[in-house]
């Protein structure tokens, strides 16, 4: 195998962007790496990339619509309707049709595709004698109807890989192709790990409902009434931003809680390295690469129950998984963490084992055995 092309909807903020990158800077030592992306939304990727990568965008000259157009529906202006209904409508066709040409042209070895869509596409278009790659990074519970999506655009694939144990297992009961798990990479590993004796907590994440930043906002108010001094910093944007905001000010945690939007991943980092509790509350992940960055930074993690916490979060040894979303348990658990500097050390010294498992050197040599092994 000499080449390798990954096909990604853009190359902007996100973790399946974040995963796509790093792939490539892993493989980019032994194959010819390219990244076949749809829309250019930064004049530069967010994430790092080797120079030695090759970057195709499909459409540069336009991005999506979709939320103007909502826009101009709900206000109901007829000019704006049909302006941004042209342009939406020039943006899906270009969209299709140039991925099918890309795909049809590709001379790669090996496509890896990062969407649903694209599997499709790959499936359908995708030479003879090119392997056929579906790189699912979404728990088929996020999504309804998610499950069913899958397996169809695997049906002319030569292998699916998912980014957990998890979702490698439910799917090998139901598609028809070889399945693989492989993680995520964690591709920074700091020079300095957190002292865990600051009174800092943080969180990652775009602020969405299923990331249940709202209700991390209730935790803040029930711990701030025992212990004040602690202070939350919340990464990311989103659109429940401003309802955050306004919950932050109805508590009065002004000076508890900061929301910083989204910000590079030196400052992520500064951050992190500060920091002596990661919080999650989300509703569904795969394999979250938050929590991946945390671990990392030898981080106890305080999670609520879902998808995908169960293969970083090893239940009172590097963390604590609370069950049924339950607000009491949540503040009970980390109220023990915040009270206990050399369990937090515990933690965060197994936090860092468990880090291990996904480093760049073993990620990097199942991602090329697999490769390989086609």
């Amino acid at each position: 195998m000499n080449k390798v092309t990954i096909l990604s909807l853009h190359l902007a903020f996100g973790g399946i962007e974040k995963a796509i990158c790093s792939l490539a800077n892993l493989l980019v030592d032994d194959y010819e790496v390219e990244i076949i992306s749809e829309y250019k939304l930064l004049e530069k990727p967010a994430f790092p990339l080797d120079e030695r990568v090759k970057v195709k965008y499909l459409i540069p000259e336009l991005k999506p619509n979709g939320k103007e157009f909502k826009e101009a529906l709900k206000a109901f202006k007829i000019g704006s309707i049909i302006r941004e209904g042209i342009i939406s409508a020039k943006v899906l066709y270009l969209k299709k049709h140039r991925m099918i040409e890309a795909i049809r042209n590709c001379d790669a070895d090996v496509i890896i595709s990062s969407r649903l869509y694209f599997n499709n596409l790959l499936g359908k278009y995708g030479k003879p004698e090119t392997k056929k790659v579906g790189w699912e990074h979404n728990h088929w519970e996020v999504v309804k109807g998610q499950h069913d999506k899958v397996v169809k655009s695997a049906e002319n694939l030569d292998v699916l890989v998912s980014c957990s144990k998890q979702i490698n297992e439910h799917y090998s009961n139901y598609v028809n192709c070889r399945c693989v798990a492989i993680g995520n990479i964690i591709d920074f590993i700091p020079d300095e790990y957190p002292t865990l004796e600051e009174k800092n907590m943080i969180a990652v994440g775009s602020l969405i409902e299923r990331k249940g930043f709202l209700d991390l906002i209730d935790i803040m108010n029930q711990l701030c009434k025992m212990d004040a001094r602690w202070h939350l910093n919340l990464f990311g944007d989103g659109e429940q931003k401003q309802d955050i905001l306004n919950k932050i000010k109805e508590y009065g945690l002004e000076n508890n809680v900061t929301v910083h939007g989204f910000q590079s991943k030196d400052v992520i980092n500064s951050y992190l390295s500060k920091s002596s509790i990661y919080m999650m509350t989300s509703h569904s992940e795969a394999l979250p690469i938050v929590l991946l960055e945390a671990v990392s930074f030898g981080l106890p993690i305080v999670a609520y129950e879902c998808p995908g916490v169960d293969e970083i979060v090893e239940e009172g040894l590097n963390g604590y998984i609370i069950a049924g979303r339950d607000l009491d348990d949540y503040c009970a658990k980390t109220m023990k963490l915040m009270n206990d500097t050399e369990l937090r050390k515990q933690f965060g010294k197994h936090s860092l084992e468990v880090s291990h498992r996904y480093s760049k050197e073993i990620i990097k040599r199942e991602w090329e055995n697999l490769i390989e092994s086609l």
